[in-house]
């Protein structure tokens, strides 16, 4: 095993500096994105910010889905982090899943309000507040998965 961590050593030090400071950021923030639930978020989310552009402009629909799937990608995928963390962070099962499941959408919801907010959105509240439903179910339903993972790793040690 150490042969194998120390090959993987070498490849990365002897690549480039440029490679090797992307290696090290993307090592760092993947302690605080969940960079896999992010990018499946940000395809369906920019997928369907298209779909309802699509009819203004080929361009302004591609831009606008971008900006989603960036927002869910980094802002989507650090809440499901957040998520996990939560739902393993604690003793008590229902403390650890009630926590994952309601501060994530708090989070979200703060964000995304404060972007139309600022941003000069007409109707920032009726603009964010939509999401928290979906929010909720989606924290519930990733933070009893992060649990269950957790508690069986857990039984595997114990």
């Amino acid at each position: 095993m150490e042969d194998i961590v120390n090959k993987e050593y070498q490849k990365v030090k002897k690549s480039p500096f440029f490679i090797r400071a992307i290696k090290k950021a993307y090592d760092y923030s993947s302690k605080h994105i969940n960079y896999k639930i992010g990018a499946a978020a940000g395809v369906i989310a920019g997928g369907i910010v298209f779909y309802i552009n699509k009819d203004h402009s080929s361009l302004s629909a591609l831009g606008s889905a971008g900006k989603q799937f960036a927002y869910n990608l980094f802002v989507g995928g650090y809440n499901m982090k957040l998520c996990e963390k939560l739902a393993k962070g604690y003793s008590s099962r229902k403390v650890s899943v009630g926590l994952a499941t309601f501060v994530p959408p708090a989070v979200a919801f703060l964000v995304t309000y404060s972007i139309h907010k600022f941003g000069g959105t007409p109707e920032a509240f009726k603009s964010s507040i939509w999401q928290v439903p979906l929010n909720l179910f989606t924290s519930a339903a990733f933070g009893t998965y992060f649990r269950r993972k957790h508690e069986k790793t857990l039984d595997n040690y114990l």
